[in-house]
């Protein structure tokens, strides 16, 4: 009888106290690295609570203000949840749905900056709807604390769900020391880490309203000295007088695409945290058009580490009469490969650069693996393995 009175006692208290947190899995709005634009992105939040949006990165407070370096007043927005088709749980309304985009946003944050060695700082309040507060998420050194605005209007990506934009903000807070003798060293360096974890120097102009159309925004671009005019037609504009646009980046040719079908050899190249290559030998690595790589890569390996904290990679295939290097931006497309036989992501990488590597005169042969006597079933489990990469065939 004594058992049974401390069960019921137990289950009372886990109803009154809620349940354990447990690691979260949650739908948000994000940015797709691929396509460039804002899509739903399936992502693991451990330790948050999404009903009130907070977690290690921060927390939300709707209705607060800011009094002498202080947040005061305050609550939690009390979102409603549902799960979406793929066990994930997302926010019934729109306006929760960008609360837990910009905690994502915020959470990769933190957690690229403590990949790069940062101190692990206390949460901080986002607080939403502050007078005159900037779009996107920003940081108030006064008190500590972040405001979060919708906006810009017309841009392209919200500055709340710019990777490099939040980064920029999150390493202000990490440089308030800095920032308070020497503002402008503050913000260079805020800015530049900002490039990295967007793995791209232009990110800035993703969240303005015309873009960037003269380069302005572009870190890899520096303002030129202005010179005199010179008489006669300016040959960096178009006919129009808008400046011309870069070339586009070379995609795979097509028998490279029709090679990689899984189970080629190839060496993939990530960089960790110290800027340093590491390169893998890979094989379950299927091209799913002339742009886009997919890749199954071991979830306890150094490789995904890197590929989270820094997207640059690079690829080497190598064939029969046929040696290619690839560059481009890696993205975990999907955490956990149903098909895999242990724990593997879903890596998809966008191809912004493609070099054929073969020498003329020279016969190039490719690595080859097969399986020893016995363990012939892999390939069927691999066979399984290069479907899932390559995804649905086309409706249209």
């Amino acid at each position: 009888m004594r058992r049974v009175f401390l069960l019921f006692s137990t289950a009372a208290l886990v109803a009154a106290c809620g349940p354990a947190a447990v690691p979260a899995r949650a739908q948000v709005p994000g940015l797709d690295r691929l396509s460039g634009e804002i899509a739903p992105i399936d992502i693991e939040l451990p330790g948050v609570d999404l009903a009130s949006v907070r977690g290690p990165a921060g927390w939300v407070v709707v209705g607060a203000t800011f009094d002498s370096g202080r947040v005061l007043g305050g609550s939690s927005p009390e979102c409603a949840l549902r799960r979406t088709l793929s066990g994930a749980v997302a926010a019934q309304s729109p306006r929760c749905a960008s609360f837990l985009g910009a905690y994502a946003s915020l959470e990769r944050a933190r957690q690229f900056l403590l990949a790069a060695g940062a101190e692990a700082l206390p949460a901080a309040p986002l607080v939403v709807d502050s007078s005159d507060a900037a779009p996107g998420l920003r940081y108030v050194p006064e008190a500590d604390a972040y405001t979060l605005a919708q906006g810009p209007s017309g841009a392209r990506v919200p500055a709340a769900l710019n990777p490099g934009a939040v980064v920029r903000e999150a390493a202000l807070r990490q440089l308030h020391a800095l920032a308070a003798a020497r503002p402008d060293d503050a913000d260079a360096v805020a800015t530049f880490l900002g490039a990295a974890a967007a793995s791209d120097p232009g990110y800035l102009a993703a969240s303005e309203v015309g873009g960037d159309p003269t380069g302005q925004l572009d870190l890899s671009r520096p303002l030129r000295v202005p010179r005199p005019p010179v008489v006669g037609r300016d040959r960096s504009l178009s006919v129009s007088g808008a400046p011309k646009a870069p070339p586009p980046p070379s995609g795979m040719p097509k028998q490279l695409v029709q090679f990689l079908i899984g189970g080629q050899t190839c060496v993939v190249a990530s960089v960790d945290p110290e800027g340093r290559p590491v390169t893998s030998i890979m094989t379950w690595v299927v091209a799913r058009d002339t742009r886009t790589i997919a890749i199954a890569v071991d979830t306890r390996s150094r490789a995904l580490a890197n590929v989270r904290a820094n997207g640059q990679m690079a690829i080497e295939v190598l064939g029969d009469d046929l040696c290619f290097g690839l560059r481009g931006i890696a993205v975990v497309e999907k955490e956990r490969l149903d098909s895999a036989p242990f724990p593997s992501a879903l890596v998809a990488v966008r191809v912004e650069e493609c070099r054929d590597h073969a020498a003329a005169g020279v016969k190039f042969f490719g690595p080859r693996y097969h399986f020893h006597a016995g363990k012939e079933h892999r390939s069927e489990v691999e066979k399984k393995v290069f479907e899932e990469l390559k995804g649905p065939a086309p409706t249209i």
